[in-house]
């Protein structure tokens, strides 16, 4: 969702909401002309009974946050492997930006054409957009080259500007992003620190 899901709603922006409709309805009165009030409902029926609660809801395995912060350590500890041994391990960029930038594209497409009035806009395109994409092959063929990528410098730029300024964004953002965002800021510093010439 975008920023705007953050933002108060007013009384008739509730009324979309099924459960608020539901509970408006059940305590609403109709004045006739003589001045009495009768309800609104005066009964309720359940069309679909599941039988569960919202405890049969809950899942019990490894939670986005855990998962996030998994790929975060693999990724760090493939980097770090790799800037001693001097490998670019490319490999790890391509499934990364390639995720990166379809999540980026669903994301636009919501932001850009979708009609819900919550979807734009999303400052999570900083981090998932479709550059991802669009660059990859060029950003790829640098990378297994050892040359510096001038993409990667730009995403490094933006990741680290997006993570400072993280608590001030208009927009409620799940603390999982923060590792994912980690992972594409290691992997593009990592870019800069195998391809960096020391003076002679």
């Amino acid at each position: 969702m975008g920023s705007k899901a953050d933002k108060p709603i007013s009384r008739r922006e509730m009324m979309f909401i099924p459960f608020n409709v539901q509970e408006y309805f059940n305590t609403a009165r109709i004045l006739d002309k003589k001045g009495q009030a009768r309800p609104l409902v005066t009964s309720e029926e359940k069309v679909v009974i599941t039988g569960k609660t919202a405890a049969d809801f809950q899942t019990g395995g490894i939670s986005p946050m855990q998962s996030a912060l998994l790929l975060f350590v693999i990724v760090t500890a493939a980097t770090i492997y790799g800037i001693r041994k001097g490998k670019t391990l490319w490999g790890i960029d391509l499934i990364l930006f390639f995720a990166a930038g379809v999540a980026g594209c669903i994301l636009a497409f919501l932001a850009l054409f979708s009609q819900h009035p919550a979807v734009s806009p999303n400052y999570l395109l900083f981090v998932f957009h479709p550059f991802h994409l669009l660059c990859l092959p060029c950003m790829l063929n640098r990378v297994r080259k050892k040359k510096t990528s001038r993409y990667m410098i730009a995403d490094l730029v933006v990741l680290t500007l997006f993570i400072c300024f993280w608590a001030i964004i208009p927009q409620r953002i799940d603390l999982a992003v923060l590792p994912l965002a980690l992972c594409l800021l290691i992997r593009s510093a990592s870019n800069l620190i195998l391809t960096y010439k020391r003076p002679s």
